[in-house]
């Protein structure tokens, strides 16, 4: 593809317009500064901008420390009140191990004596037979001392004894 004189000559031109209105945008920026920027009479209202500037972000800064703080605050009072709940349990849960245990050993002592109280006419039989000769013979100390093993363990026993003796 071959350009034309024509062709190229328009580039150029093109080029040096580019060029020039480069320059010229470039002069008047730098001139804008100068005049707007780096003047005596600019720099008290650069200053107040720019602390109104810095202003606003501490505010937003500050609102936003504010925020932070309470919300922290708040996880700190609810981080608290959870342990304070647990720590409460705790001690329910002891308290009543301790009224489960107590009602076991209570529960023990009653079906032992339940189980202790179930005298069969068989084994009381067993029992009576084996001072059967001490009774039939009217042995005294050999009853008596059969009769303080159980006079303390039952009144109906002890009301049956003394009816029989």
């Amino acid at each position: 593809m071959s350009r034309t004189a024509a062709e190229t000559g328009i580039e150029r031109r093109n080029a040096r317009i580019r060029s020039c209105a480069g320059e010229y945008i470039e002069s008047y920026v730098l001139s804008q500064l100068q005049e707007k920027i780096f003047n005596d009479e600019a720099i008290p209202l650069l200053a107040k901008q720019l602390n109104d500037f810095h202003r606003s972000k501490e505010t937003g800064i500050k609102e936003a420390k504010e925020r932070l703080e309470k919300s922290l605050e708040g996880i700190e009072r609810q981080t608290i009140n959870i342990v304070n709940t647990i720590a409460t349990l705790i001690d329910k849960l002891e308290e009543l191990e301790k009224q489960k245990f107590g009602l076991e050993q209570k529960l023990m002592e009653v079906r032992s004596q339940n189980e202790k109280a179930a005298i069969t006419e068989e084994s009381l039989k067993q029992l009576l037979s084996q001072f059967g000769t001490h009774l039939a013979n009217r042995d005294l100390p050999e009853i008596k001392k059969f009769l303080g093993s159980y006079v303390g363990k039952g009144h109906h026993l002890r009301k049956a004894c003394r009816s029989f003796l």
